[in-house]
């Protein structure tokens, strides 16, 4: 059973010469809303919800105007060089060119505001197509309008015949003067020939500065919105590189416009169905439109199917995945990075504590390179050590509470506490904690102390590990060393190469002593 819905609307209405200062007005109203929307956050590269929204309305207000200016292009173009009117365009092309010249004059100068273009997937109003692509539509036609090209006359190539030509003044701009949003617009002054006539000049200033913005200013972005390329038959047009709906989620099928014909039909199977065009060929009754909508019915639902085992395809991997690594953590030795001692003393001092009968239930197993790290700490920074663009920096009571820290770490890593063990990059375990600095020649190709700490972690791993590997099983584990840390780079080192990980007050909260 197939049913067939027509929606149809009606066309937008032709404008008259009283509402030409009505879309000035509301142009300006539009604009001073999305010059409202440049404030702190757009200084910080990011808009919130409400001003996205602005912009999105105001765009899509935008497109409205765009998609109406393109039909009257396209009708303009389609007449014939004897019915063209005077001033180039008709009378509703005359009300329209003044309202884009003042938008494209806003985001010429206001470009931080509106780029990168907002989505409007979940906005659109009127027939598919977004105010980009319909702009770069609008610079084509342009671009094809035949309008003399040569009447205006820039001020550059004016200097020394101001007498003998006028100065070409368009009504917005006079309207607009000392309009905020717009003072930051550049106002280059233009001329023409006083045999010339000014209504004509005033129409082709506002074409040259609407082909200005798409052309040159839209493609010479550093993410540019707008390219010259060729079409299918071999002819440069504009085209807009914004994402629209119909590409940013390839999963959904393409939108359809207001005005198209929605066909409500199923296929059973996975073979193709019986095309429908066939069974129509014969009948003189079916139009145009009908098989247009029947093609792209099946067309989709070609698309479903292809998706559909797309999906099952990707779903039968995931299926066949397996996991490659099991680590099971027993932690016994605790590697502390500096600022562990730093910020959290208190908290290595009851693991420490922390026993198992008579044994230490965890060892805290402190590199040398902690221990250099601490002792420059605990003498303080002194500002012949730091470049002189740091030294204003240098916060005294900050640096002497580290330092005060630093000695307290000092005092509890060197003390007779049997869970605390001091041991080389290599992992060799020291009597004394005297010694804070060792002769390693491997140690030259380690970039930075946290590679120095992250060595010692795999020293003490090989030197315990524990690996089992069954054919057609993953990798299992056993790890009793952890390394705690929150420095995020030292993390993703370590568990790359393995190594549990984990922040003091993480640790203290699974071993029950937070």
């Amino acid at each position: 059973m197939k049913s067939l819905f027509v929606r149809s609307f009606h066309p937008v209405p032709r404008f008259s010469a009283i509402s030409k200062y009505l879309l000035i007005i509301y142009s300006i109203l539009l604009t001073n809303q999305l010059y409202s929307v440049s404030d702190s956050q757009m200084a910080q590269g990011y808009r919130s919800e409400v001003q996205e929204r602005a912009l999105v309305v105001s765009l899509q207000m935008f497109n409205l105007i765009l998609e109406r200016s393109v039909a009257l292009l396209r009708e303009e173009l389609d007449k014939a060089a004897k019915e063209r009117p005077r001033l180039i365009v008709d009378e509703d092309m005359q009300v329209l060119l003044p309202t884009i010249k003042i938008w494209c004059d806003w985001m010429l100068c206001h470009s931080t505001v509106w780029n990168p273009p907002p989505s409007c997937t979940d906005y659109r109003v009127g027939p598919v197509g977004d105010a980009w692509s319909r702009l770069a539509t609008m610079v084509n036609l342009l671009e094809k309008l035949a309008y003399p090209r040569k009447i205006v006359i820039h001020a550059r190539e004016a200097i020394g015949r101001e007498n003998e030509l006028n100065l070409v003044k368009l009504p917005e701009d006079a309207t607009l003067s000392g309009f905020t949003p717009l003072m930051s617009n550049p106002q280059d002054s233009f001329y023409a020939e006083k045999t010339e006539d000014m209504e004509v000049a005033q129409v082709c200033l506002r074409i040259q500065k609407i082909l200005f913005f798409g052309q040159v200013f839209l493609c010479g972005l550093e993410t540019p919105v707008l390219k010259l390329q060729k079409n299918e038959f071999g002819v440069s047009e504009y085209v807009s590189l914004v994402e629209t709906s119909s590409t940013s989620s390839p999963n959904s099928p393409p939108e359809q416009s207001d005005s198209e014909l929605l066909v409500d039909s199923y296929s059973e199977g996975e073979e193709e169905p019986t095309s429908l065009l066939k069974r129509l060929s014969n009948d003189s009754l079916a139009e145009s439109e009908i098989r247009l909508l029947i093609e792209r019915k099946e067309e989709l639902e070609r698309r479903q199917r292809k998706q559909e085992r797309h999906r099952q395809r990707v779903q039968e991997i995931l299926q066949k995945s397996s996991v490659s690594v099991e680590i099971e953590v027993r932690p016994r030795q605790l590697v502390p990075d500096t600022n562990c001692f730093i910020d959290y003393l208190p908290q290595l001092q009851r693991i420490a504590k922390t026993t198992s009968g008579i044994q230490p239930l965890f060892t805290l197993m402190i590199p040398l390179v902690v221990l250099s790290e601490l002792e420059g700490l605990a003498r303080g920074a002194d500002s012949r050590d730091c470049p002189p663009s740091s030294r204003a920096s240098l916060d005294p009571e900050h640096v002497a509470r580290v330092a005060d820290s630093a000695k307290a770490a000092l005092a509890f890593a060197r003390s007779k506490n049997p869970a605390i063990r001091c041991l080389t990059t290599r992992g060799t375990i020291l009597t004394s904690s005297i010694f804070t600095a060792e002769d390693d020649v491997r140690l030259n190709e380690l970039a930075s102390n946290d590679d120095k700490i992250l060595a010692t972690c795999l020293s003490l791993c090989r030197s315990k590990d524990q690996v089992s590997i069954d054919e057609g099983q993953p990798r299992r584990l056993r790890r009793e060393v952890v390394l705690l840390t929150e420095d995020r780079n030292l993390r993703v080192k370590a568990l790359a190469r393995d190594v549990p990980v984990r922040e003091v007050p993480d640790f203290m909260l699974w071993a029950g002593l937070g």
